[in-house]
């Protein structure tokens, strides 16, 4: 007689009663886990095979038992769920964060290979790494793996590929939370847009990537709550950006810079920044609701809109319509969909060169749908210097400061 037995509960064991088989022949027994269980082991005297679900006893030559022991299984937590990083020309190398997390018991254990494909059949993609390839995440922990990109040697364009993380997640999938997590990346090459002329250099006059937090950054009233904060939900680069949210109410938030000393004599003076403007848009060139952005003389009580013409890439995708209940009606903006990869946005602010000025990103939302809101990150002044130390062409004839001398 076979004696069949749930030891460790959370699931069953069929057939469930004892089973009268001949002397020398086997028991077939089908083990079903519940919901968010694994068979963990099978105990007992018989001795067997499990396969799967399914377990046969070893030739019976006694009576003996069957004891099935099921624990909780380990469920797969990625995030993100996508990737997208931006490189200028020249050539780059950067890193995203990937985090793969153990949302349910045991023992996770985990696989990430490249593809180019949603087959997931493995590919060497060449401007994309992944470090580690593999791991093992107790129940409850995170691992992280870095996600390098590097665009040595491409073209200005977009390149897409997929990672695909297969697990001992029993949840066939795919799927988050299931065994087989497929993560699309998409890398973004654009020609570089400093915007120097020939023989003048880049000089970076004030640079913020929120690593260390706000700073002297603030966010002063308007109307309705505001949200600017800092979040590490979705940084273009490092660990830490800006953040505002898309309230389906009606809003102005305001996030203003600290002073900044913009240079004279070395035009033009441009206004680089990152930001993903999950704000919700409507039919094309329409924004319901909108970022702008604005410049002000610090001790002026006046603010002024950068003007379209003026955004030398990455410009207002949309018009907030006029009449509404978004207090920034009628004005140029940035919206769009949940889902969408960082935006350089190019501003030229050489209209403002030598004087004391602050900047100020705003949010204005109506009373209806809500979106994700604006990510904005790596916020970068920049102005053009001469790179030549010396030059005397001679055509003034005066060699008063030359001399036949070395020294």
């Amino acid at each position: 007689t076979v004696t069949p037995s749930v030891g460790t509960p959370a699931g069953t064991i069929s057939p469930a009663t004892p089973q009268t088989v001949a002397d020398g022949d086997t028991a077939t027994f089908t083990l079903a886990p519940a919901s968010g269980y694994l068979v963990a082991s099978i105990g007992g005297t018989c001795g067997g095979t499990l396969t799967g679900t399914s377990f046969v006893t070893s030739p019976v030559t006694a009576d003996c038992t069957v004891i099935a022991n099921f624990a909780p299984a380990p469920e797969i937590d990625v995030s993100p769920l996508r990737l997208v990083e931006m490189h200028l020309v020249p050539p780059q190398a950067t890193a995203r964060a990937l985090t793969v997390r153990n949302a349910g018991g045991g023992l996770l254990r985990w696989t990430v290979g490249e593809a180019l494909d949603t087959s997931c059949s493995g590919a060497d993609v060449p401007w994309l790494s992944v470090a580690p390839v593999s791991g093992d995440t107790a129940a409850g922990e995170s691992t992280p793996v870095s996600v390098g990109f590097d665009s040595t040697g491409l073209a200005a364009g977009s390149y897409d590929a997929y990672l695909c993380l297969d697990s001992n997640d029993p949840d066939p999938g795919p799927g988050n939370g299931t065994k087989v997590v497929i993560v699309p990346v998409t890398l973004t090459v654009e020609p570089d847009a400093n915007h120097c002329a020939p023989g003048t250099l880049p000089r970076v006059v004030f640079l913020e990537d929120y690593e260390s937090g706000l700073g002297s950054w603030t966010t002063p009233a308007g109307i309705g709550a505001n949200s600017w904060a800092l979040s590490t939900s979705n940084p273009h680069r490092g660990s830490r950006h800006v953040w505002g949210s898309d309230p389906a109410e009606v809003s102005d938030q305001r996030l203003v810079s600290p002073p900044l000393a913009l240079p004279a004599g070395e035009d033009p003076v441009v206004l680089r920044f990152w930001h993903v403007p999950a704000l919700e848009d409507g039919a094309a060139g329409v924004c319901h609701d909108g970022g702008i952005l604005e410049v002000g003389a610090v001790g002026d009580a006046e603010w002024t809109q950068v003007p379209a013409a003026d955004l030398l890439a990455g410009s207002y995708t949309g018009t907030i319509p006029a009449g509404g209940d978004n207090p920034l009606g009628g004005r140029p903006a940035w919206c769009g969909p949940a889902v969408q990869p960082y935006l350089e946005t190019v501003a030229d602010l050489s209209a403002h060169a030598g004087q004391l000025v602050q900047l100020r990103w705003r949010i204005g939302s109506d009373g209806a749908v809500s979106r994700l809101g604006w990510d904005v990150d790596d916020v970068v002044i920049q102005s053009c210097v001469s790179d030549t130390l010396f030059a005397d062409g001679f055509e003034s004839g005066d060699t008063a400061n030359w001399s036949d001398t070395e020294p």
